[in-house]
């Protein structure tokens, strides 16, 4: 029986969780774009005078699925980061024998371990995420659906900086 609620209460958390992923993503879209913006004339990320004026003119000049832009790919790199950092904090908790001899320090090695591997695993979805976010195509005007702009983000990345423009950032991470 516990087993079974473990699980259920597992997908509920999931399910909220997403939920507020949902809610909060519009909201992340202009975080991203207020952090971007110098404030020139010549930048392709349009500046915005405050909250209100950017939702305005997201919406005008991009739609409302601009405000989603990105969102399916954050969902992958979660689930990969979750994935990848639970399988390595139990592999590696069951390697230093912690159940039979527990400490500060296995906890430590465990969730150092299990956070690098999970960043590593992710932060290529972290960064096609945020170019997404970015994407406008330089027109101001940008309507195309999600997936054709995960390709064109994609492969502009790749042939103009490379794979290991993929990990831009990571070592912030």
């Amino acid at each position: 029986m516990g087993d079974k609620r473990k699980g259920f209460n597992s997908l509920i958390a999931s399910f909220i969780g997403n939920c507020g992923t949902l809610i909060l993503q519009p909201l992340e879209l202009i975080k991203t774009r207020f952090q971007v913006t110098d404030g020139a004339t010549n930048n392709l990320v349009p500046n915005y005078r405050r909250l209100a004026n950017a939702i305005k003119k997201i919406y005008v000049n991009e739609g409302l699925r601009a405000f989603y832009r990105g969102v399916m790919v954050y969902f992958v790199g979660l689930n990969i980061a979750n994935m990848s950092f639970f399988y390595t904090y139990g592999w590696a908790r069951a390697r230093l024998n912690y159940a039979s001899s527990p400490s500060f320090l296995k906890s430590l090695k465990m969730s150092a371990l299990a956070s690098f591997v999970g960043t590593t695993a992710s932060a290529p979805f972290w960064t096609l995420k945020t170019r997404m976010n970015l994407y406008m195509q330089g027109l101001g005007k940008c309507r195309e659906p999600g997936l054709q702009i995960f390709r064109r983000v994609t492969k502009e990345l790749l042939v103009n900086e490379g794979p290991l423009a993929l990990y831009k950032g990571y070592p912030a991470s």
